[in-house]
C-alpha cells in the first residue's frame, strides 16, 4: 500500500510557501508605501523606499501601476532637483515600456534618460540608456539606429573601463 500522506503534506507545504511569499511581498510593498508617504522621513530614506517600490512594481505589476509609481518618483526627484533619482525613475520607466513592447515610448524615455545622465556625467547611465534605445530600435526593425546606439554604448564602456557593460553592448551589436 502506497503512503499517500507524503504527497499531501508536500502539496500543503508548497501551497503554504506560495501564500507566505505573496503575503510577504504585499506586506513589503505596504511598508514601503508607508515610508514613502511619511514626509518626516529624510529624503534619502524616502527615495530608497520609492526605488524599492518602483523596482518591485515595474517587475511584477501592470504597466499602468508601474507608470504611476515611476511618474510619482520622477516628480518627487524633480521637485528636489535630484537628477540621480530622476535618472533612476526614467531608467525604470524605459525598462517598463520596453518590457511591454511600447518601443516608441521606451525610446522617448531613454532619450530623456540620456540627457539627464549626460548632465550629471553618469557614463554608465548613458550607456544603459543607449542599450535600451538600441534594443527598442532593433525590435521595431530599425537595425541601423539600433547598431548606432550599441556602438555608442561600446565607446562609453571602453572609455570608463566597464567590462561587464561592454560585453553586453558587444553582444547586442553582434560582435
Amino acid at each position: 500500500m502506497k503512503n499517500v500522506f507524503i504527497p499531501k503534506v508536500l502539496i500543503l507545504f508548497v501551497l503554504f510557501g506560495f501564500s507566505l511569499c505573496k503575503s510577504y511581498s504585499k506586506t513589503n510593498i505596504d511598508s514601503l508605501w508607508i515610508v514613502w508617504q511619511d514626509s518626516s522621513q529624510h529624503d534619502s530614506i524616502r527615495f530608497t523606499a520609492m526605488r524599492s517600490l518602483i523596482w518591485d512594481v515595474c517587475l511584477n505589476a501592470s504597466q499602468d501601476s508601474a507608470n504611476y509609481f515611476t511618474q510619482m518618483g520622477f516628480d518627487f526627484a524633480k521637485g528636489k532637483a535630484n537628477k540621480k533619482e530622476m535618472a533612476f525613475t526614467l531608467y525604470m520607466e524605459t525598462r517598463n515600456h520596453y518590457k511591454n513592447n511600447a518601443y516608441v515610448q521606451a525610446i522617448e524615455s531613454a532619450k530623456n534618460l540620456l540627457v539627464i545622465c549626460e548632465q550629471i556625467d553618469y557614463k554608465t547611465g548613458c550607456s544603459s540608456s543607449l542599450v535600451l534605445m538600441g534594443m527598442s530600435h532593433f525590435n521595431m526593425g530599425d537595425f541601423s539606429k539600433a547598431l548606432n546606439c550599441y556602438l555608442e554604448s561600446i565607446k562609453i564602456n571602453e572609455l570608463i573601463g566597464d567590462q561587464e557593460e561592454l560585453s553586453k553592448s558587444l553582444n547586442n551589436a553582434g560582435h
